[in-house]
């Protein structure tokens, strides 16, 4: 079994079989970054673009629950855009990759 760096036996981020197409672009990041570890003995740390849309600025303040000024450890409930649905997807991955490989991002 292959371990991180804690000595954690690492599984899949996303569950499938060797060689499926990866869910998008930031998976596919990721797993070469965690390739380049593999390889290398470091992962580089990344830095990604999130965006605005990941907050429902459309909504009215009294209804929501992370109006503007957006703050970070406020929940996101609903994106306003199907990007900000993206960019969502994109942190859930980056975060997953970063409990289970190890690797360090921010976006």
């Amino acid at each position: 079994a292959t371990m991180n760096p804690h000595g954690d036996t690492l599984r899949q981020a996303v569950p499938r079989v060797r060689e499926q197409i990866k869910s998008g672009m930031m998976e596919a990041l990721m797993e070469q970054l965690k390739k380049t570890r593999t390889d290398t003995g470091r992962v580089p740390h990344f830095v990604f673009a999130s965006s605005y849309e990941v907050y429902n600025h459309l909504l009215p303040p009294n209804n929501n629950k992370n109006s503007p000024p957006f703050r970070e450890e406020k929940p996101i409930t609903t994106p306003s855009s199907l990007r900000g649905a993206s960019k969502i997807i994109d942190e859930v991955i980056a975060t997953t990759y970063n409990k289970m490989h190890d690797i360090y991002s921010v976006g």
